[in-house]
């Protein structure tokens, strides 16, 4: 039972990677797995990802300053602000690998084939957008996307009933019994 919701929670948070176009390289969508703990009588389920999953799920604050600059473009969506003001992530705090975000915004610039034109209309090379990206982000942050955890509380409804029947089952069948003389009642807490 807990392995069919492991299951259905990798499948649901790769849906939302696709949904919500995360999906430039595929490694994150590839990376996802569940676990399955027994620790201090509690049965945990979790998420495995790689490292930069956190970021994507709850974004990273920009650095700064919050101030349009003199030719804005017409084409930002969400210019000028801190794209993720509520995120445990910030850039600028001096936590991060040294040169990780460049190196991450020039793979994303080639995995995605995003290109800008210079003001003569000439194509820009990967190197050339990749420090214009990248100051962008630094300052502003990158969108949270819940592409993980706001699955839950929809596996909780979907799979609440089963898991307490599977258990009291399980319990049952190791005590040489057939049914208990009340329903049991477990709590599941995320």
């Amino acid at each position: 039972m807990l392995e069919e919701w492991g299951k259905d929670w990798v499948r649901r948070s790769r849906q939302n990677l696709t949904r919500l176009d995360k999906n430039a390289s595929k490694a994150l969508y590839k990376s996802l797995d569940y676990t399955l703990k027994v620790k201090n009588n509690n049965i945990i389920i979790g998420l495995e990802a790689l490292g930069y999953a956190d970021f994507v799920e709850y974004g990273v604050q920009g650095a700064g300053p919050y101030t349009p600059p003199k030719n804005p473009s017409g084409k930002s969506t969400k210019p000028y602000i801190n794209r993720a003001p509520g995120s445990p992530f910030k850039f600028g705090s001096k936590t991060g690998e040294k040169g990780g975000l460049t190196t991450g915004i020039r793979s994303w610039v080639q995995d995605r084939k995003v290109r800008f034109k210079d003001t003569l209309g000439r194509y820009m090379s990967y190197d050339a957008m990749t420090p214009i990206i990248s100051r962008n982000v630094y300052r502003y942050g990158i969108e949270p996307t819940d592409f993980a955890y706001s699955v839950m509380p929809r596996l909780v409804k979907k799979y609440k009933a089963r898991f307490q029947l599977a258990l009291a089952k399980d319990i049952a069948n190791h005590m040489g019994k057939e049914v208990f003389p009340k329903p049991l009642i477990f709590e599941i807490v995320i």
